[in-house]
């Protein structure tokens, strides 16, 4: 649908409009209003003195990042852009202490710890090095919440991130994603599939902005019907059960059943009982079944 879509602002444009500290003091300060604001008032909110001057400001950003009716309010535009100065993306970088974690490395079982990398967080076991978790979290995630409650805000964040993924839209741009599902062993597959061991594993690339996203199969699936009734069975709420809880590592857990075309199973454990699934090259569910 190339004709749905037409750019009436090109980015340098409006990161132009914006970065006048007082165009963005107004977008912030309808961000935070109620409902339509008057002029009067939100030159007052904002803070500055000179109608004239309030009102150049005002209408640079009038029509792409403002709407008028009975006041002034964000467009979509404008709420989407405060939100990603907010978020901390741009702005703001971790500066924290690692946090314990009441889960053993997959691989050689000592404990687990959150650490905190500029705007990156890592899952990892100091003892042997392996990541279970990497990826560039907004600071503003956990700036909000105590110190023992950020693994746990941090799980759901990633959560989100991994769903948005595997529905194909980048949770960065909102461009369209491109999903691949290399396999171990095959001459083209890239390096990191081998290196994490994984039977075969998931890359995600965006279209628009560059980014690109790999992990293995199982954490990719944790969300489909058929894992979350499972686990709902036998009393588990994926939606608490920390990503860095299950143990994805060894080829039991996902493996290679066929190679043309690529067929794929996945076993969910629980309670002495398992959940597997049969999926494609795109990953959909073909089969699930519970023995």
């Amino acid at each position: 649908m190339d004709d749905a879509v037409i750019e009436t602002l090109p980015p340098a444009e409006a990161f132009a409009l914006v970065g006048d500290e007082t165009r963005f003091a107004i977008l912030e300060a309808l961000a935070e209003a109620d409902a339509s604001v008057a002029f009067t008032e939100l030159r007052e909110r904002v803070g500055v003195r000179d109608s004239g001057q309030f009102n150049y400001h005002l209408r640079k950003l009038d029509g792409r990042f403002v709407a008028k009716d009975d006041g002034y309010r964000l467009t979509p535009a404008g709420r989407r852009l405060v939100g990603a100065v907010l978020s901390g993306g741009f702005t703001a970088e971790f500066d924290a202490d690692p946090i314990p974690l009441d889960a053993g490395c997959p691989r050689c079982d000592t404990a687990l710890a959150v650490r905190f990398e500029e705007s990156r967080v890592f899952v990892v076991c100091d003892d042997c090095d392996y990541h279970v978790v990497h990826v560039d979290v907004p600071p503003a995630v956990v700036e909000d919440y105590e110190r023992d409650a950020v693994p746990g805000v941090v799980d759901r964040w990633i959560k989100r991130f991994v769903t948005s993924l595997d529905y194909g839209i980048c949770p960065f741009c909102d461009g369209r994603i491109d999903r691949s599902v290399p396999v171990r062993g095959d001459p083209d597959a890239p390096g990191w599939v081998a290196e994490y061991d994984y039977p075969a594993g998931v890359r995600d690339a965006c279209r628009r902005c560059g980014f690109d996203a790999t992990s293995g199969v199982p954490v990719q699936l944790l969300h489909r019907p058929a894992v979350v009734a499972f686990y709902h069975d036998h009393g588990v709420d994926l939606r608490e059960q920390p990503l860095w809880a299950f143990d994805f590592e060894d080829d039991s857990t996902a493996r290679v059943t066929a190679r043309d075309p690529l067929r794929l199973a996945v076993d969910y454990h629980a309670d002495g009982d398992t959940l597997t699934l049969t999926l494609d090259a795109d990953l959909t569910v073909l089969d699930s079944r519970v023995a």
